[in-house]
């Protein structure tokens, strides 16, 4: 299956950092590439990720494997809605148990 707005959506986290760094620059040519991301592909939501993220995050804390909030809401939500998360973050998502990866470099 090849990858595109048909079959890839982007949480709702990840728009919100998309928006971060145009609203920090002022760059118009950033604010409309993340405007054409939020326009072009199906949002998921984190809803009710909310267990999920708090049982992943206590469990790498007691390992002491610490991810960043944002990384481990945005897994908990694929995992939640049984996604396929796309990073070229492998390493870093690979100590999330459960999370289904697909590495682009």
């Amino acid at each position: 299956m090849e990858a595109g707005p048909d079959n890839c959506y982007v949480s709702d986290m990840i728009l919100a950092e998309l928006f971060v760094g145009p609203n920090k620059s002022g760059s118009v040519f950033s604010m409309k590439q993340a405007e054409w991301v939020e326009r072009e592909f199906k949002c998921v939501m984190f809803g009710r990720s909310y267990r999920t993220y708090a049982r992943i995050r206590a469990d790498l804390e007691r390992k002491g494997k610490k991810l960043d909030n944002m990384d481990l809401l945005i897994a908990s939500s694929a995992i939640d809605n049984e996604m396929t998360l796309v990073t070229g973050k492998q390493k870093h998502f690979s100590r999330i148990p459960g999370l289904k990866l697909l590495v682009w470099d």
